[in-house]
């Protein structure tokens, strides 16, 4: 295929075309016979958008983990959800890579492939790859020791799956949080163990894991699983070797089932739990709420938390309602159920969005648990870092603004706005001529950021005119 591409680059040239190379490597994946095997080489394209014409050069090099009859390599495509997750970007083919290779065998094999569609995205390119043998599972690795790295075990809890994409669903969803001793490193093993019971009968299963900010640490991976309705799965196992570093201790995996039916809900019930029906675990009304500053090693937000309920199963609710008028700009307003691990048990709730200061908010709704915890906390929380000199945001009830008497002014050495900067010995609260609050702190409060016009400034020393 090499002195074809001589003889098809020197064309080109000629007729003032370009095509690009693409250089790639495949040395380290798991193949699951009976699965579709795609091997992820978008990281390796550098962004580009791959157009006819073009041609990937594969080097397939490495030692399998078993004897095997080759590995079928059958077409490069494109699996993003712009492409409907597949799209052909070469000619279906089988090149059979390793040829007959016993376990721990070396092999280091070139190939040539052209696209002949162009690609509809960058985001996701894939190999199809699919493996020749006769055991459930070939590893292959660049060097022959295959010696793992720590193993994290994961257990599929007590869940109700819900919908992938609330908009537009298309296969059902549940997630298990997990924590790791360490970073996870390349070659660690994740192992998962179903056992228990779904309430649906299932043919098939896939997983992804993500860290805590969503970053893809497993892309979508199939395994053949088959499940009936009210019998139990006992100890099913599958392993995932992390194909790359990750940062952190705290990931989530994602299981989903294909086929979602708004009118069919899938449940699996852990061996070891009773299932009950669903109850509501409390009923909450907040007109009077702070979201302090909630800072870690990689990001930060502003939240509430308030313990609910503990004990609680997969369908479990909180009826929930949130009034008021936000002191700050808030770009994403949600909330969701968290574990005593600070791990989600919900899905995420949108409250509102784009708040502006001074907005008003008001909204009910309900939150459900999505796996069983012995903890159930409800959070409050924004989508937006926390900004500099904000130590907190109010969502407040408007009410009237006090008046001033001579009995609470206060002179203007003890309570007064200087330079700028009101200070107290606790809440300051701003109020417009109106009665609506306008800004609120604790202790220290900038007014510069206030719009001209007059206002009300209430503390326990007292209250203050101010005109801007």
């Amino acid at each position: 295929m090499k002195k074809i591409l001589l003889f098809l680059s020197g064309a080109l040239l000629s007729l003032g075309v370009s095509a690009t190379e693409y250089e790639v490597t495949v040395d380290k994946f798991d193949f699951v016979i009976g699965s579709e095997n795609n091997v992820d080489i978008t990281d390796q394209l550098g962004g580009a958008l791959l157009q006819t014409g073009d041609w990937i050069l594969v080097t397939v090099k490495g030692y399998f983990d078993n004897d095997i009859r080759g590995v079928n390599f059958t077409a490069v495509a494109d699996n993003s959800e712009a492409a409907s997750y597949w799209k052909n970007l070469t000619a279906w083919s089988v090149e059979k890579v390793g040829g007959s290779t016993s376990a721990l065998t070396l092999f280091d094999e070139y190939y040539e492939f052209e696209i002949t569609d162009d690609a509809v995205s960058a985001e996701k390119i894939v190999i199809r790859m699919d493996p020749l043998a006769d055991v459930p599972m070939v590893k292959m690795r660049p060097t022959p020791s295959f010696v793992a790295g720590a193993t994290y075990p994961v257990a599929m809890p007590t869940v109700k799956f819900g919908a992938d994409d609330p908009a537009n669903p298309v296969n059902y969803k549940a997630d298990a949080l997990f924590t790791t001793d360490d970073n996870l490193a390349a070659d660690d093993i994740i192992k998962v163990t179903i056992d228990g019971t779904f309430n649906q009968d299932i043919d098939g299963i896939n997983f992804m894991v993500f860290d805590k900010e969503g970053n893809t640490i497993l892309p979508w991976t199939s395994r053949p699983f088959v499940a009936t309705a009210g019998e139990k799965v006992a100890g099913t196992e599958f392993e995932f070797t992390v194909p790359k570093a990750a940062t952190g201790t705290e990931y989530k995996l994602t299981a989903f089932i294909a086929g979602y039916d708004a009118e069919k809900e899938i449940k699996f019930l852990k061996d070891g739990d009773v299932e009950h029906e669903a109850v509501e675990l409390a009923t909450k009304e907040y007109t009077n709420i702070t979201l302090s500053a909630n800072v870690w090693e990689t990001g930060s937000n502003y939240q509430t938390v308030e313990n609910i309920a503990s004990d609680v199963f997969a369908g479990d609710f909180v009826t929930f309602s949130v009034k008021g008028i936000a002191d700050q700009a808030i770009a994403g307003l949600q909330a969701y159920l968290m574990d005593d691990s600070y791990n989600a048990i919900s899905a995420y709730l949108p409250i509102k969005s784009d708040i502006a200061k001074g907005d008003e908010i008001d909204f009910s709704g309900v939150v459900e648990v999505s796996s069983a915890s012995a903890v159930c906390k409800l959070v409050i929380v924004t989508t937006d870092a926390v900004a500099e000199g904000v130590d907190a945001i109010n969502i407040k009830v408007a009410g009237p603004a006090p008046e001033p008497t001579a009995v609470d002014e206060v002179a203007a050495s003890a309570f007064a706005v200087q330079n700028g900067v009101v200070r107290s010995a606790g809440e300051i609260v701003v109020y417009n001529v109106a009665g609506t609050v306008v800004a609120s702190a604790s202790q220290v409060l900038n007014v510069n950021s206030l719009n001209a016009g007059v206002y009300f400034i209430v503390a326990q020393e007292g209250t203050i005119k101010y005109v801007k």
